[in-house]
């Protein structure tokens, strides 16, 4: 079974620093954590994007976040146009698999097409 484990207190994300500047309330929010935190993972190449059915199926994460710009300098020159095809199924992944589906805005697509098109984020 694949998931996020958030419940430890690894890297210095924002929980970690919560939990040093407002001790008070530090055991009500690692109570509270798993309904806080956006767990995301980023997805800048081809490689990232032939596992995003995978991806989808770990457990509590919230949401897949696609960065053309680094998508596009990843592929081998000459094969950028096979990246949009790819990039549209692997978004249809993340929509059919019901989670948030973010991205940055390239130039040539506006937000109203991206939030047309699923996105949650842009």
């Amino acid at each position: 079974r694949k998931s996020y484990p958030s419940s430890s207190l690894r890297g210095a994300g924002g929980h970690a620093s919560v939990v040093r500047s407002v001790a008070p309330t530090a055991a009500q929010f690692l109570r509270k954590r798993e309904e806080l935190l956006l767990k995301a993972v980023q997805v800048e190449s081809e490689i990232g994007l032939a596992a995003v059915r995978d991806m989808v199926k770990v457990e509590g994460l919230d949401m897949i976040f696609f960065a053309p710009v680094e998508l596009a300098a990843s592929a081998p020159r000459g094969q950028e146009a096979g990246l949009l095809l790819a990039l549209q199924t692997a978004e249809a992944e993340v929509k059919r698999a019901k989670k948030l589906l973010g991205g940055m805005l390239v130039p040539g697509r506006a937000v109203e097409t991206m939030f047309a098109a699923g996105y949650d984020l842009v």
